[in-house]
């Protein structure tokens, strides 16, 4: 991802997180200025979330991608980081407080 200083973000397709300072809004606009493909531009999701969230939420996938190779890859904890893990960037905008118990769970053990 490329975010020039115009407002336009070229993208290769990935995960892009874009960061902006928050602004009090009711709509955001996503806008093609230039096709991607012949068929032109495809995303298969697009949200926007408050300030915060999505930092805290990266440093937990973080850690939980450390716990996971540090634990019995047989046990129920190793099935749930994995069942967490698999789901990422999808849960991003659920509650961050099951995760953090998860993580409490499996290094208090």
């Amino acid at each position: 991802m490329h975010p020039a200083g115009d407002g336009i973000i070229t993208s290769k397709g990935n995960l892009d997180i874009i960061t902006f300072d928050p602004q009090q809004a009711r709509y955001v606009k996503f806008q093609g200025v230039k096709r991607a493909t012949g068929f032109g531009n495809s995303f298969f999701e697009f949200r926007v979330y408050g300030p915060g969230h999505i930092p805290e939420y990266k440093q937990l996938i973080t850690k939980m991608e450390e716990l996971v190779s540090q634990i019995n890859s047989n046990g129920e904890q190793h099935k749930l980081l994995l069942e967490v893990l698999n789901r990422y960037p999808y849960d991003a905008a659920r509650d961050l407080k099951p995760m953090k118990d998860l993580i409490d769970i499996v290094q208090n053990k």
